[in-house]
């Protein structure tokens, strides 16, 4: 039989530790919400006008997604001693972290498409036209 005592025991967290990842998986929410409000949409009347919006607001919007980047691998960190104080034994605990993770994954792959790719595509076909 389990219990909580015996799993932190085998898992080597000390509780010092797991409360330092929940201290970090709050901090990184709070973050990617507060850079999240700051990410410059673009806008324009054309196509245009919409490319150029997009090529001047890349630094930022590289900025914003590098945060954003920072905050999925603290989020993920603080999933997995999550996991580990749940006991990563029970199938449930390690399915959810798997998914959390996967899930993780693509969240990176989708702030360096949106990130850093698409203000260079932007400046590549304003450059074109």
């Amino acid at each position: 039989m389990h219990d909580e005592q015996t799993d932190r025991a085998t898992a080597g967290i000390p509780p010092d530790r797991e409360r330092l990842a929940g201290i970090l998986m709050l901090a990184a929410a709070a973050a990617s919400i507060v850079f999240v409000a700051i990410d410059p949409v673009a806008t324009g009347s054309d196509a245009r006008a919409i490319l150029q919006s997009m090529a001047s607001n890349a630094p930022t919007h590289r900025l914003v997604h590098a945060v954003e980047m920072a905050c999925i691998f603290a989020r993920a960190f603080g999933m997995t001693s999550l996991a580990n104080r749940l006991g990563q034994h029970r199938p449930a605990v390690r399915a959810g972290c798997i998914a959390y993770l996967a899930g993780s994954v693509l969240m990176l792959g989708a702030t360096v498409v949106d990130g850093f790719i698409t203000g260079d595509a932007a400046s590549y076909f304003l450059g074109a036209g």
